[in-house]
């Protein structure tokens, strides 16, 4: 008797653990199943675009390169809504002084301004970091 009642007992505590525990050992038994997605980084492209400045004298020359999610869906959204992004990118960059651009603060400003036009666009995933490859202003 005292047998099936510790038998009985284990039983409900394994039916208990595995309901209670159940969603965080499925999510690691995915985890090793299909590993989580990498971050993949892709030319943006080069932009050469005048300054807010008096005269437009001054020109801003940049490539930049995109971070993203690996996803077959926003790969390609990227290259087929190519000109969208160029434009959104040029807009932010001419609507810039070269005293906007003068400091590290103040380049990290535009990044983030660049990373929220950009995921203003798409609809298939969002970039999670700009990296410029060169930053030249003339």
């Amino acid at each position: 008797m005292l047998k099936k009642i510790i038998l009985a007992v284990l039983v409900i505590a394994v039916i208990v653990l595995g309901v209670v525990f159940r969603a965080p050992l499925v999510a690691m038994v995915r985890g090793f199943v299909a590993p989580a997605p990498g971050l993949v980084v892709s030319a943006g492209g080069d932009f050469t675009v005048n300054l807010l400045d008096p005269g437009m004298r001054r020109y801003l020359r940049v490539n930049i390169a995109l971070q993203y999610l690996a996803s077959r869906a926003l790969a390609e959204e990227l290259v087929a809504r190519e000109p969208e992004i160029r434009h959104a990118v040029i807009k932010v960059l001419r609507a810039k002084t070269v005293d906007d651009l003068t400091t590290t603060e103040k380049v990290e400003g535009l990044r983030q301004e660049l990373l929220a036009a950009l995921n203003a666009v798409l609809e298939q995933g969002d970039i999670t970091n700009i990296f410029f490859v060169d930053f030249v202003i003339q």
